[in-house]
């Protein structure tokens, strides 16, 4: 993704006001959806935000012909730092992960040895999982898996037992468990991004740049990762360092946060080749000449703009008699890999 001017990159917070400020939530009851149970009937198929954007898109007349016909006005635009903001609140509920299972997370918590230092509720030598704050906030999960495993390490060693690794989905279903001992009061999505400069400093600060490349020249292979990989990764990645973890404070990680998250390592790549088709498919080409602008395009730059677009389009196709273009799977992913390799140049039609 195109790094932003901010200081911070995005808020889930902020998107969750723009949810509210925009009424989609008069319509959308996003947060219901984002439980468990509603995310399982949504996730028949991983949601990405290159998908999230082509289900906008597709939603674009049935909402704007709900809107003239309540004749109230119609929702602002918004710009990339908004965009931004919305996607962030998205992934932090959950929506970009299939579910968790929470009777699976009890059994694997049982089974990697967790639950002879914390116990589900009160006391216990290590903090009980219904305390576990950090599992409403991504952030925070991060931050207390990292931080906590020289401690864990040590404890380990004193009785002889070995770093329980964990899979993405061993990862998940943990989540879910301790989610589900959490209060529900405090299930509220949240999640900042930081400043990537500021991650950028860490990652230097830290020696991490001594093994770890930029993630720009990760292979495009690497560059599908969920949240909840990304806290695998950290956990399983701490117990085969040779020097104790260094302790992350809350804005070194959501710097480093940033930092991948403005080098696209969240974003599933596009095909090019197939965007060309879906181009001409879904006759782009009939208005549009050129990809306007240098800056590479992401899920958030293409979702400002088709928002911004959106109503002018619906009145040409109408006036033009051309059917409303869907987009499914990974067309909308592949539609921006071609505007990235074509952008500022004529397109062929």
């Amino acid at each position: 993704m195109a790094q932003l001017p901010a200081q911070e990159v995005a808020s889930a917070s902020r998107g969750a006001q723009l949810l509210a400020t925009h009424r989609c939530q008069s319509c959308h009851h996003f947060e219901q959806l984002a439980r468990p149970t509603g995310l399982a009937r949504l996730m028949k198929t991983q949601l990405t935000p290159a998908r999230l954007v082509g289900a906008v898109w597709n939603h674009a007349p049935a909402m704007w012909s709900a809107i003239e016909d309540t004749g109230t006005p119609p929702p602002a635009t918004f710009g990339e730092r908004d965009a931004h903001d919305l996607l962030v609140w998205f992934a932090a509920a959950g929506y970009f992960e299939p579910p968790g299972d929470a009777r699976d997370g009890s059994r694997v918590f049982q089974s990697k040895g967790c639950a002879s230092c914390h116990a589900a509720r009160g006391n216990s030598e290590a903090p009980a999982v219904a305390a576990w704050k950090s599992v409403t906030d991504p952030l925070q999960l991060f931050r207390a898996m990292w931080n906590h495993a020289p401690v864990m390490k040590a404890a380990l060693d004193s009785r002889r037992m070995s770093w329980p690794s964990l899979s993405v989905n061993e990862t998940r279903d943990i989540a879910a468990y301790a989610g589900s001992l959490a209060n529900p009061q405090a299930n509220r999505v949240a999640l900042r991004i930081g400043d990537p400069d500021k991650g950028r400093a860490a990652l230097q600060a830290k020696a991490c740049q001594n093994c770890h490349r930029e993630p720009p020249a990760l292979p495009t292979a690497a560059r599908e990762h969920t949240l909840t990989e990304f806290a695998a990764i950290l956990w399983n990645h701490a117990a085969m360092m040779t020097t104790p973890p260094p302790p992350l404070s809350d804005d070194e990680l959501s710097g480093l946060l940033a930092y991948l998250w403005t080098s696209r390592y969240f974003e599933r790549p596009g095909n090019a080749k197939r965007g060309k088709a879906v181009f001409a498919s879904k006759r782009c080409g009939s208005c549009h000449s050129i990809f306007p602008e240098g800056k590479p395009y992401d899920a958030a730059r293409m979702l400002a703009i088709l928002w911004k677009h959106t109503p002018a389009v619906l009145h040409d196709a109408r006036r033009k008699g051309i059917p409303w273009p869907a987009f499914r799977d990974s067309e909308m992913a592949d539609l921006i890999a071609y505007a990235n390799q074509v952008r500022q140049s004529p397109l062929v039609k």
